[in-house]
């Protein structure tokens, strides 16, 4: 089975695909605790488009560094939210 990343656009587009695309910054590849749950219970759920995602913070960021600012924030609680369901579950995923 192939790998899944879950990456995002600079727009805050987040998006899932066998590969991350030049211009593109990975958030993680699924699997191995981060599931695509987690990834879309923390996004932002667009508005004006039915199903997109957006990282939050990053549309609104003035700059590069709010945006990767936004993006760091965005990863970590990714991952403190796998840490949590791991620790619920007793390690089991």
């Amino acid at each position: 089975m192939a790998a899944t990343f879950a990456y995002a656009w600079r727009s805050g587009l987040l998006e899932f695909g066998s590969t991350v695309p030049d211009g593109a910054i990975k958030i993680g590849r699924l699997g191995s605790g981060v599931r695509k749950a987690d990834i879309e219970a923390l996004a932002r759920h667009s508005r004006t488009v039915k199903g997109q995602l957006l990282v939050p913070g990053v549309p609104e960021a003035l700059d590069d560094t709010e945006a990767v600012d936004a993006l760091i924030r965005f990863e970590s609680m990714v991952k403190e939210r796998q840490v949590k369901r791991q620790a619920k579950s007793g390690g089991r995923g």
